[in-house]
């Protein structure tokens, strides 16, 4: 129990580590195309984001190493990566976490792990009393985004840390109790991979077929180069098809296509050959 810390949300718990690792001065490493919240708490705290170029929108992990400075507190990864989808050798991020200094935490975003046949296993690093974080979340393939809860696993003196900095009833009770009732739920699970590989499958051909270049990703949404993205977004939306589009990610021409049911991916397909 006391290698965890359970949130509103994986959010939260990146929040309450940078409130408290970051000071003004520290600084915290990213991809340029990685999700927003890491950017948004390392500026919450005066610390300053590092980002790290992505060479086709893929981690380049070597690049972050040498990104660390002895001003680095807290190096940000996620596998798969929102909002790209690409994932990252799990060998290798068990590597990068190994070879960081005691000064810095290794964070690494499962937030879309259950989608993934294998991923990086760091217990071992948080056993041994390293700083290296896991954060998940129950918003993607467990369908709880609604309720907001997730949780990060660290070494009982991380989250020791972090239990000072959290409000004290940060999680609703209905929220841990579905929580607790998914986590036993593995038919469910295997059901929701089911239907998003089918969903992946459907979106990917129907994609090459109009034409479109989009990236092979393993989450629960595929990125997509759309002529005309920021209009196409806007049309679509007048029709009910919400999409979200990446111009904020430096990914300008890009919209983030989010795998629905099998008539729901029909549709958006049917939408983007009308425009």
């Amino acid at each position: 129990p006391n290698q965890f810390v359970i949130g509103n949300g994986s959010n939260e718990v990146m929040i309450l580590l940078a409130q408290a690792f970051l000071r003004p001065g520290s600084e915290v490493i990213f991809g340029s195309q990685a999700f927003v919240v890491y950017k948004l708490a390392t500026l919450m705290q005066g610390a300053t984001p590092v980002e790290v170029p992505m060479p086709n929108f893929c981690h380049d992990l070597k690049a972050m190493r040498a990104a660390v400075t002895d001003k680095t507190r807290i190096l940000f990864l996620a596998s798969p990566n929102n909002p790209t989808g690409g994932t990252d050798n799990p060998q290798d991020i068990v590597e990068l976490a190994k070879s960081l200094p005691d000064h810095v935490i290794f964070c690494l975003d499962e937030a879309y792990t259950e989608y993934l046949d294998s991923s990086a296993d760091l217990r071992e690093l948080i056993n041994a009393g390293r700083k290296v974080v896991v954060t998940r979340t129950f918003s993607k393939a467990y369908g709880l985004a609604g309720l907001r809860v997730g949780y990060l696993m660290g070494s009982s003196e991380v989250c020791g840390l972090l239990n000072r900095v959290r409000q004290p009833f940060n999680v609703n009770l209905p929220a841990l109790a579905a929580a607790e009732a998914a986590l036993d739920d593995q038919e469910f699970l295997n059901k929701s991979k089911k239907i998003n590989a089918a969903g992946i499958a459907q979106l990917s051909e129907g994609l090459k077929a109009l034409g479109f270049k989009y990236i092979d990703g393993k989450a629960n949404f595929l990125a997509a180069q759309i002529p005309n993205a920021e209009e196409a977004f806007i049309k679509l939306q007048k029709v009910g098809v919400i999409v979200r589009p990446l111009k904020g990610y430096g990914m300008t021409g890009w919209l983030r296509l989010t795998i629905g049911t099998e008539a729901q991916n029909a549709r958006l397909l049917s939408e983007l050959k009308k425009l």
